[in-house]
């Protein structure tokens, strides 16, 4: 951590020494911070050796490719038919943040605690295919959206397709042994997406607390607190808007907390410090998607925000 005092702002976007502050750091982990990557043990080259009866019945190898094949799968159908995917997708190109399958998208064995998740240093969304059950459609749509969302916030600052930073602007990576259903890859392609919309559109520091939190309140509730997600966490079937901000006030910190060295406290603090503002801010979508008919409405309407 740097020792400038945080601030809950994203830092002028027309400075040029300030642009892609996160591609020129160095996030490999420390003895003080690991910034999330002990989920995610591919990311520096590791392999993952297959259990010793895996390797007795001659299955393990095979049964992680078929994984990643039906990963990769499910996120080239929500790219085609989810419609909040390809809302977040048609936004990111409207500001110059196309995104390539065969480049922005990636599927990886991660830990067992996370299903996805965004990587700072390089902008690539994460999807495990090893932990989302059932292959769920929903749960990859929603971390491609959230991941996407980030990169269009940090693209939309100031693009030049002659950086070659800025065309490596966001990789979606799915972790092939947690994502096997479409609905799995819905859901968290969503979540993944609204990350890398942030990333395009605003020039977010990951080493700023309130940053992180900002965008994860955004993901959390545009992807994550859906009507019955808040109604099962917290029983509260005719206090709905009560229960679904404090779905996202708990995931959004949980999610910080897992990426950042930090205890619960700071984390639900630095949540809260800028969660009004990050949870009335509902861009691309302009409103709050607490369904699939949302999603679609949203993506019906979107000429009306600019986007083709």
């Amino acid at each position: 951590m740097s020792d400038k005092q945080e601030s809950d702002v994203p830092s002028d976007t027309r400075k040029s020494q300030d642009l892609y502050t996160n591609s020129a750091k160095d996030f490999r982990p420390n003895k003080f911070e690991d910034f999330g990557y002990f989920f995610y043990p591919q990311r520096f080259g590791n392999i993952v050796q297959p259990k010793w009866y895996e390797k007795f019945f001659s299955y393990g190898k095979s049964r992680e490719l078929l994984n990643k094949s039906l990963c990769e799968q499910n996120v080239e159908n929500c790219i085609e038919k989810h419609p909040g995917v390809k809302l977040l997708l048609s936004a990111m190109k409207s500001i110059g943040c196309e995104a390539n399958i065969l480049r922005h998208f990636s599927c990886e064995y991660c830990d067992k605690a996370v299903k996805g998740g965004f990587d700072p240093s390089t902008n690539q969304s994460i999807l495990c295919y090893n932990t989302i059950e059932n292959h769920s459609k929903d749960e990859v749509a929603k971390e491609l959206m959230s991941s996407l969302l980030q990169s269009y916030d940090y693209c939309r600052a100031e693009y030049n397709m002659f950086d070659l930073r800025h065309l490596a602007c966001t990789q979606i990576i799915l972790c092939h042994n947690r994502v096997y259903e479409y609905e799995d890859c819905a859901e968290i392609l969503s979540h993944e997406l609204v990350h890398a919309f942030d990333y395009c559109r605003a020039n977010i520091d990951v080493e700023n607390n309130f940053h992180v939190a900002c965008t994860e309140v955004r993901a959390a509730n545009l992807t994550s607190c859906s009507v019955m997600d808040a109604i099962a966490n917290d029983s509260a079937l005719f206090h709905f808007k009560e229960a679904q901000k404090e779905c996202v006030r708990r995931k959004a910190a949980l999610s910080l907390q897992m990426v950042r060295n930090i205890t619960e406290a700071e984390a639900y603090k630095a949540v809260d410090h800028v969660f009004d503002r990050c949870y009335n801010d509902t861009e691309p979508f302009g409103r709050r998607v607490l369904n699939e008919n949302d999603c679609e409405r949203a993506y019906r309407d979107r000429k009306r925000f600019g986007f083709n």
